[in-house]
């Protein structure tokens, strides 16, 4: 029974460091998603910057092809680049909705998000290998693998029962 309920007892070690690993992965994906969310406003902006130079480029063209200085190919390029940017910033808000939906669901509720720029401390590789959470579920693991081992060591021996009783004869 004590080796059994060491087993058992490093099983639930086992299981509370992948809850850890879960939790922590769990965190790391909402990141990535908001960081990707924030990112689609920075290119939307840069976008219509974009397409606001490509639309005094078409109007420029139009003044210079009144004086015969451009030609119609010019415009019509200028106007197809202009309607591919729109395409694209319509892409981009679709993308935007499904990063928020996505959010949502990895977060559990819905919620409205701010859109702050996000500042990245200076990463520090220096990995304790000793503390992540990975190599402690291992540990957990190998250390269930040991109990384990050491019940089957004694699961093949009989069980004896000794039983004394007194009795007086005549």
């Amino acid at each position: 029974r004590e080796l059994e309920s060491k087993v058992f007892y490093n099983e639930r070690k086992t299981l509370e460091e992948n809850e850890e690993i879960l939790k922590k992965e769990l965190v790391r994906d909402i990141k990535i998603k908001y960081l990707e969310w924030v990112y689609t406003f920075k290119k939307e902006k840069v976008l219509l910057d974009i397409k606001s130079e490509i639309e005094r480029l078409e109007h420029m063209a139009k003044v210079n092809y009144t004086y015969g200085k451009a030609t119609l190919s010019d415009i019509l390029s200028l106007k197809g680049e202009v309607l591919k940017i729109s395409k694209e910033i319509e892409s981009l808000k679709e993308l935007r909705g499904k990063l928020k939906e996505e959010i949502d669901y990895l977060v559990g509720k819905s919620f409205e998000l701010k859109g702050e720029d996000v500042k990245l401390p200076h990463a520090d590789f220096n990995i304790d290998l000793d503390n992540t959470v990975y190599l402690k579920r291992l540990k957990a693991e190998l250390s269930t693998l040991r109990a384990e081992l050491q019940r089957k060591k004694v699961e093949h021996l009989p069980d004896f029962e000794v039983m004394v009783e007194y009795m007086a004869r005549p």
